[in-house]
């Protein structure tokens, strides 16, 4: 252990001593000192990113990334009361916190007509609540008086928007303007009752937790599962096409933002938990126009009804019923246990077995997760929301409508915690049926065995969180404390291949004013599309 570390650990408890007693320090500095080497990984891995982007410090430019974009024909769920009618844009964009309103004020919409004539429209910036330097806000262009069968060129929907900046001149007004276009998504308009957003997935390889939730989903009666995959394992991903060409599974990419060499930090470790805010949101505008409600999860919480209830649709509309004001629901989790099967081929996987003596519950809460009613909520963090419309709030939802199964144990629960084997209370047979006759069509596909990716992943998340708590109380003042799998080491595996999202952008210079240091460069970052590529899964950028 270097001794200047020491020294400096020392002086730390000597400054605060006044304000935490002692015993409390000298157990937080013993933590430290015991996990030195997990540590000191994260801060070569925050070094690193550094000097990534240290050769050009001479470069200076708020980046701005402009990551999707929707168009309302109809009104928007925040504008439904209103009687006139207007048309909507809403735009995902991730920038800095610190400088967005310097960015964002120059910027203007427009939309075209059949006639050519563009009518410009009220913009509003919402600001989410992130901790990272890099956050997500949502830039929304509302046209009033504007019927979107008849005054927007409905032949033309992808080209019909654009959006433009002011150039900032050395009398520090605006004057030159530069456009550029956007190609929004339209909103899905298929009614569905309940869709599940599931958080991107890395170096995916738990095959068996992806079939056991989708087929309790399927029985479950949820319409659609959407799942953001930044990488998976092929076999696996193989797997998951299969679930999608099935209906209950929609595949989306996960995103990997360019970095370039005169940016203060790279992108990727300055978004919490790599784009986790910002991909939910997506999916969250997707289906907001058509489902009555969507949950935000991750893959390991599985949402179930209670036994009051034969399904998750059933259980929410109860609980709306009963709470007509909610703008959304925190559904309690419970820690459970997932033993899985040692095996390598889905025919040899038995469904009923983990279902019945693999998945067992504990008696620990853990942290609650959303299902939102789309039309009363315009954003959310992962476990409270806000911006929500007027007249509506948040409720705890009782257990007897609904509950969460946390499937990965992350509080170190004792195994002898998990006795209740809850899932025998639901109809294993037709999901076991379901699942042994879908996976036939895999006899030939070997799945992993065993989880490297995820058990270096799995101790590097414990790693970043105990990392940020203790220099936290510490008072050890770090760069950053986001929350991103950007800083962990993944095993070297060079013969395991992994479909991996490849995120394409364009980029614009706005304003750049030669000769004048005061005014910043505002450089533009629009995605144009993302893929799917299979590459070495220990090569894979995305982390």
């Amino acid at each position: 252990m270097p001794i200047l570390f020491v020294n400096l650990a020392l002086s730390y408890i000597k400054n605060c001593c006044k304000r935490i007693p002692l015993t409390v320090l000298y157990y937080f500095l013993f933590l430290y000192l015991l996990q030195w080497d997990q540590y000191r990984r994260i801060w070569l891995a925050l070094r690193q990113s550094k000097s990534n982007v240290a050769k050009e410090e001479n470069v200076t430019g708020q980046h701005l990334f402009i990551y999707s974009s929707f168009i309302y024909k109809q009104r928007s769920p925040a504008l439904q009361n209103l009687t006139i009618a207007r048309t909507q844009l809403v735009i995902l964009l991730m920038a800095e916190r610190a400088t967005i309103n310097l960015i964002m004020e120059p910027l203007k919409c427009f939309a075209m007509t059949k006639n050519a004539t563009k009518i410009t429209s009220q913009t509003e910036i919402i600001g989410s609540m992130g901790v990272c330097a890099l956050d997500l806000f949502l830039f929304t262009c509302t046209m009033e008086n504007v019927e979107p069968n008849d005054d927007i060129q409905q032949n033309n929907m992808n080209m019909m928007f654009s959006v433009q900046f002011s150039n900032i001149n050395n009398n520090n007004t605006f004057d030159m303007k530069r456009q550029l276009n956007l190609s929004p998504m339209q909103p899905s308009n298929k009614p569905r009752a309940l869709v599940l957003c599931i958080s991107r997935i890395f170096l995916f390889e738990k095959w068996q937790l992806l079939i056991a939730c989708l087929e309790a989903y399927r029985l479950f009666k949820v319409d659609l599962v959407v799942a953001y995959a930044q990488s998976a394992i092929l076999s696996v991903f193989e797997l998951m096409r299969a679930y999608e060409k099935d209906g209950i599974l929609k595949i989306r990419p996960g995103i990997r933002f360019p970095h370039h060499r005169g940016m203060k930090w790279d992108p990727n470790a300055e978004t919490e938990f790599n784009g986790q805010i910002l991909l939910a949101h997506e999916c969250f505008y997707e289906h907001r126009e058509s489902a009555q409600f969507i949950g935000l999860l991750d893959l390991d919480d599985l949402l179930v009804p209670s036994k009051n209830f034969e399904d998750l649709p059933a259980a929410f509309l109860a609980a709306f019923q009963r709470h007509p004001d909610t703008a959304y629901f925190l559904v309690n989790k419970i820690d459970a246990s997932f033993v899985e099967q040692n095996v390598s081929s889905p025919t040899e996987f038995s469904l009923r077995k983990l279902l019945s003596d693999g998945i067992r519950a504990a008696e620990t809460y853990n942290a609650e997760k959303l299902v939102v009613r789309p039309k009363a909520v315009r954003g959310f963090w992962i476990h409270n929301a806000q911006n929500l419309e007027p007249n509506t709030s948040g409720i705890r939802l009782l257990t007897n409508y609904s509950l969460i199964f946390h499937l990965a144990n992350d509080l170190k629960v004792d195994p002898e915690e998990f006795r209740n084997p809850f899932m025998t209370n639901y109809d294993i047979d037709i999901m076991n049926n379901h699942s042994t006759v879908f996976l036939k069509q895999f006899i030939n596909l070997q799945l992993p065995s065993a989880q490297p990716f995820f058990d270096a992943l799995l101790q590097c998340h414990d790693q970043i969180i105990s990392y940020t708590k203790s220099a936290l109380v510490l008072g050890i003042h770090s760069s950053t404390h986001c929350l991103t799998y950007s800083l962990c080491e993944i095993p070297q595996l060079p013969t395991t291949v992994c479909a991996t999202t490849r995120s394409i952008f364009g980029t614009t210079v706005i304003s750049d004013v030669v000769g004048d240091a005061n005014v910043p460069k505002v450089i533009i970052h629009i995605r144009e599309k993302s893929v799917f590529e299979n590459v070495i899964c220990s090569e894979e950028s995305g982390i």
